[in-house]
C-alpha cells in the first residue's frame, strides 16, 4: 500500500486526483480544473515529476501557459521542486515560445533574426499612415476596425483575402478597400523587418508548412507538451500545439471550460470540450475539489454555470466551512450602490479587514467613476487595475524605438517616434518631405535619411539639413557602439558580471546620448518620475541579460526588445489615487475579465442588471449568454469568505439616465434563495 509519508516530496501533499494528474505516464492527458483546485500546482509537479522520473530531459519538455507573471511563477515553482537547479526550460508564453522559433528560423520566411515585433501602437501608427496615403477618413475605415480584422484573421489563422461580404455583415466597409489596407499593412511589416503578435504564431505556422523537416524536428525533440488555460486557446494556438503533438502524443492540457471568458479576444471554449476527439484515448482527471472558498459560495457559483448546457459537468466540493450568505443589495442608482459599497468596506476596515483583502467588480470600465468618486471623498485608497502599464509609458517606448532602430534600420515606425523625440527641431512638415522622398525612390525612412545627409538635397534648407544630420550621426555612433558592445558580451574571454554590466550601460547611455536624459535633469516631478522609468528600464535590461546568461542563450538587443514587447509588465495597474498611507494598502478595482486568476477574501460584484451582466449584446446569442454566465462565474470563485452582489434601479452613463434595464440580472435567480440574505 502507498503511503503519503512513502512518496516523494513533491508528491506529498496533493489529494487523490492531484497526485493522479501529476503521475500519469505517457499519452493524452485531458486535466479540468475547477476554480481553486490547485491547477498551477498539479501543472508544475507534473512538470518537476517528469524531470525527476527522467521521462524526459528538461529541454525536451514544452510548456505553455498565457502571461509572463504565469510563466514565471511555474519557472520558479518547478526551480523550487528541483532544489533550487535552475534548469533551462521551455516554459513561456506562446508569443515568446514562437518568438524563440522564429529567432532561429526567421530567414527562412524572407526575414532577418534581429526581426522587431511591433505593439499595437505601432500597428495603429503604420495603419493610420497607411489610410492618409490613401487619403481615407476615418468615418469610412478606422484604424481600430482594420487592426480588428487583421486580429480576428490571424486568431483564426486565416488568409486576408478571405474576407467577404459574408464576414462583414452589417458592416459599412468597402470590403475591396479593406483587404487592400490588411494586405498593404503586411506588406509594410514586412519591409521593415517586422512582426506583430498575431504574426508570431502565424509565421510559425507558416514555417512549418514551409519546411517541414523543420517541423518534423520540433515533433521528435519536444517529448511531452503541456498547456495552461487550454480553454482560452485560440484556433492559431490549437493548431500550433496540435502540430507539435502527433509523434509522442504526450501532450497535457489543462483549464477549465467553466471559466472561458475570452472570446473576444478570439478564445474558443471547444477545443478544449473537443480534446477527446482530437485524441480519442486521451485519460481525463478532473480536479473537483476547491481550496478557496467557503461551501456556500461553491453552492452558489455551481448553481449558476449549471444553466449553461456546452459544458462538463463536474461536482465542485470544498473543505473549508459554509461560511456566510451571500448580501444582495438593491441601489436607487450608481451613487447609491457606491455608498453602500463604502459603508461595508469601512465596516469591513473597523473589524480589523486589511483594503488588500477587499475587491470591486464590475462588467464595464465605465462603471468605476462613480465608485472612485465615492471612495475620494472618504479618503479610501483604490487601484485600478490594468491601467497604464509601465511599457506602455512615452519614454519606455522612446527608448525602446531608438534600440529598434539601431539593430534595423528598416524600422520606419520606430524612426517616425523618435526623430524628434527629445525635440531637435524636426517638425511634421519635414517629416512629411521625408516620407515624400522616401516614397518617391522606394527607400525606407533610414535610406532616405542617409542620402539626404550624404548629399545635398533641393527639397531641404541647410538649415533642417543639419538638423537631420545630427539625428542621422547620433543613430550611426549608437550603432557602431551597439555592435562592439554584442561583441563584447558574446565573448569567451568575458566573466558575466562585465557582460551583464557592458549590456546595462549601453541601455543607460541610449538616453545620455539623445539627451533625453539631460531633458529629464532637475525638472518637475513627473519629468523626475520619467527619468526614475529610464532608469528601471537600465534595470530590466541586467535581468534580462542574467536570465539569458542562465539559460545559456547569448545576450542581444533583439532579444531584450523581444521581452520589452511581449512583457506584461509586472506593473499590471495604475495607482488613480495616491493618499499617505504608511501601510500602503488599497481596494482593488477592475472589471470581472482581468478578475480572472485573481483570489479576495472579500469580493463586490456591481452593476447587476440585465444589460450590463448579461450585456445586452447576449440577449439573442446563447452561446454569448453562456460566456456572460461563466464571467459571472469567475467573479463569484474569486471571493474566499464573503461576497456582496448590488443592482441599481436606475443608473446613468455618460449623462444618459437608465443606460441599464433597471431589473435585476437574469444570473441571481440561479442562486438558490437559501444562500441569500437581501440588505435593504
Amino acid at each position: 500500500m502507498v503511503t503519503l509519508s512513502s512518496l516523494p516530496s513533491h508528491l506529498q501533499d496533493l489529494n487523490e486526483k492531484q497526485l493522479e494528474a501529476v503521475t500519469y505516464g505517457a499519452g493524452p492527458l485531458l486535466i479540468f480544473a475547477g476554480a481553486g483546485s490547485g491547477k498551477t500546482r498539479v501543472l508544475t509537479r507534473r512538470l518537476a515529476h517528469l524531470i525527476f522520473t527522467k521521462a524526459a530531459h528538461p529541454m525536451e519538455i514544452l510548456a505553455v501557459t498565457f502571461t509572463n507573471k504565469a510563466a514565471n511563477e511555474m519557472k520558479s515553482r518547478v526551480s523550487s521542486l528541483l532544489m533550487g537547479n535552475r534548469y533551462p526550460l521551455w516554459v513561456s508564453t506562446f508569443h515568446s515560445i514562437c518568438a524563440r522559433l522564429l529567432r532561429l528560423h526567421a530567414e527562412q520566411l524572407g526575414y532577418t533574426n534581429n526581426y522587431v515585433i511591433y505593439d499595437t501602437s505601432d500597428s495603429a501608427s503604420l495603419v493610420k499612415r497607411i489610410l492618409k496615403q490613401k487619403k481615407v477618413e476615418d468615418s469610412i475605415l478606422a484604424p481600430k476596425d482594420i487592426l480588428g480584422h487583421l486580429d480576428y484573421l490571424k486568431n483564426n489563422y486565416r488568409e486576408i483575402e478571405s474576407l467577404d461580404n459574408d464576414t462583414l455583415k452589417n458592416r459599412p466597409y468597402d470590403v475591396k478597400l479593406l483587404i487592400e489596407v490588411c494586405l498593404q499593412y503586411q506588406e509594410e511589416l514586412m519591409k521593415a523587418n517586422a512582426m506583430d503578435f498575431g504574426d508570431l504564431i502565424c509565421n510559425v505556422l507558416n514555417l512549418f508548412k514551409l519546411k517541414p523537416e523543420i517541423l518534423s524536428h520540433y515533433q521528435q525533440h519536444f517529448k511531452y507538451v503541456l498547456v495552461d488555460e487550454y480553454q482560452d486557446t485560440n484556433r492559431a494556438q490549437y493548431l500550433l500545439i496540435k502540430s507539435l503533438s502527433p509523434v509522442h502524443r504526450n501532450i497535457c492540457v489543462v483549464g477549465d471550460d467553466d471559466q472561458s471568458i475570452y472570446a473576444f479576444r478570439g478564445a474558443n471554449v471547444n477545443n478544449i470540450l473537443n480534446f477527446r476527439k482530437d485524441f480519442p484515448n486521451a485519460h481525463v482527471v478532473k480536479l473537483e475539489i476547491n481550496y478557496r472558498s467557503t461551501k456556500n459560495i461553491i453552492l452558489a457559483a455551481s448553481s449558476v454555470i449549471s444553466n449553461n448546457t456546452k459544458r462538463e459537468k463536474k461536482n465542485i466540493t470544498t473543505l473549508n466551512p459554509k461560511g456566510n450568505d451571500l448580501s444582495i443589495y438593491t441601489a436607487f442608482d450608481e451613487n447609491d450602490e457606491a455608498d453602500f459599497l463604502i459603508r461595508q468596506i469601512s465596516s469591513l476596515k473597523a473589524s480589523g479587514v486589511p483594503y488588500q483583502k477587499i475587491a470591486v467588480f464590475y462588467r464595464t470600465n465605465a462603471q468605476s467613476r462613480a465608485i472612485e468618486d465615492a471612495l475620494i471623498k472618504v479618503n479610501i485608497p483604490y487601484e485600478i487595475f490594468g491601467g497604464f502599464k509601465f511599457y506602455d509609458r512615452k519614454e519606455i517606448k522612446d527608448i525602446i524605438a531608438y534600440l529598434r532602430l539601431i539593430i534595423n534600420k528598416k524600422d520606419d515606425e520606430a524612426l517616425l517616434r523618435i526623430i524628434n523625440s527629445p525635440a531637435r527641431g524636426i517638425g511634421s512638415t519635414t517629416v512629411g518631405q521625408l516620407q515624400a522622398f522616401a516614397k518617391k525612390d522606394q527607400l525606407t525612412l533610414y535610406q532616405a535619411l542617409t542620402n539626404i545627409c550624404k548629399a545635398e538635397s533641393k527639397l531641404f534648407t541647410g538649415a533642417i539639413i543639419k538638423k537631420l544630420n545630427i539625428f542621422y550621426l547620433l543613430i550611426e555612433e549608437l550603432s557602431q557602439a551597439a555592435q562592439v558592445v554584442e561583441t563584447q558580451i558574446n565573448s569567451e574571454t568575458e566573466n558575466q558580471y562585465t557582460k551583464i554590466l557592458y549590456f546595462m550601460q549601453f541601455i543607460e547611455s541610449i538616453g545620455n546620448k539623445s539627451g533625453y536624459l539631460t531633458k529629464l535633469k532637475n525638472k518637475n516631478e513627473e519629468d523626475m518620475s520619467r527619468q526614475e522609468n529610464i532608469m528601471e528600464l537600465v534595470r530590466i535590461s541586467q535581468s534580462y541579460a542574467h536570465n539569458a546568461l542562465e539559460q545559456n542563450e547569448p545576450i542581444l538587443f533583439s532579444g531584450f526588445i523581444e521581452r520589452a514587447s511581449l512583457n506584461s509588465s509586472a506593473d499590471q495597474s495604475s495607482k488613480t489615487l495616491k493618499i499617505n498611507n504608511e501601510e500602503n494598502e488599497f481596494i482593488s478595482l477592475m472589471t470581472l475579465h482581468l478578475a480572472k486568476g485573481l483570489e479576495f477574501d472579500y469580493v463586490f460584484i456591481t452593476g447587476l442588471e440585465d444589460g450590463l451582466l448579461p450585456h445586452s449584446h447576449a440577449f439573442t446569442a446563447t452561446e454569448e449568454m453562456e460566456e456572460e454566465r461563466r464571467l459571472f462565474y469567475v467573479g463569484l470563485t474569486r471571493a474566499k469568505l464573503k461576497l456582496y452582489l448590488t443592482y441599481a434601479t436606475s443608473r446613468s452613463s455618460y449623462g444618459r439616465a437608465n443606460c441599464s434595464s433597471g431589473y435585476s440580472s437574469r444570473f441571481l435567480e440561479h442562486i438558490p434563495a437559501n444562500l441569500i440574505k437581501d440588505i435593504r
